[in-house]
């Protein structure tokens, strides 16, 4: 009798060991899928759609921890690239992930608040693909980033959705121009043609 107790005991305490663990799984190992019109990956938390005015070239997601994801496409993305260096952006790596080799930038808190108005710590990710160029920002209000490719906003949320991310190929890619709000045709052909100093030299 006293056998048959400590085997349903032992059998319980499987059981509840087992729930347990599904239960953490299913509740605390969140993701969010991502499947656009140019990209698809996945988030490595729970968050939800702040922004997809243009989802053909761009969709901003949110988290609940303060972490900020922009997707986006363009033909190409070598001014966009210049434009974020020119105010600070640092290309710490080059690192290749599932098949696609990214150029990895560092963006501090003084640049990101310079350019948005917020000062976050951010990895800006640009790579190339078929028929145009692809980046991904992350970002974060709360976590501290390091140009070492070492700190949790990277190892936890950025590596792993670069991981995860596929291209699509779009056929119809939206201009890189389009990327910059009020810039219009002239301006960024100026930009094309002359340079960004050029280009900020004339308000000066």
């Amino acid at each position: 009798m006293k056998k048959f107790f400590l085997l349903l005991v032992i059998a319980i305490i499987i059981l509840v060991a087992i729930s347990a663990s599904i239960f953490s799984l299913t509740v605390f190992k969140q993701t969010t899928e991502v499947d656009t019109y140019f990209i698809s990956g996945t988030i490595q938390e729970k968050a939800y759609i702040f922004d997809d005015s243009f989802p053909d070239r761009m969709i901003t997601y949110d988290s609940k921890n303060t972490n900020r994801y922009i997707f986006g496409m363009a033909d190409s993305l070598k001014l966009f690239s210049e434009f974020f260096e020119k105010y600070g952006a640092k290309k710490i790596a080059t690192q290749t992930y599932n098949g696609i080799e990214w150029n990895i930038y560092f963006i501090n808190p003084i640049v990101y608040n310079s350019l948005f108005n917020e000062p976050a710590y951010a990895y800006l990710c640009v790579a190339s693909g078929k028929n145009g160029d692809y980046y991904i920002e992350v970002s974060s209000l709360t976590l501290e980033a390091d140009e070492s490719l070492q700190s949790k906003l990277f190892t936890k949320y950025t590596k792993p959705l670069l991981e995860s991310i596929k291209f699509k190929d779009p056929e119809n890619v939206p201009k890189e121009y389009q990327l910059f709000d009020d810039l219009g045709n002239e301006n960024y052909d100026y930009i094309k043609e002359y340079g960004w100093d050029s280009y900020f030299s004339t308000f000066k």
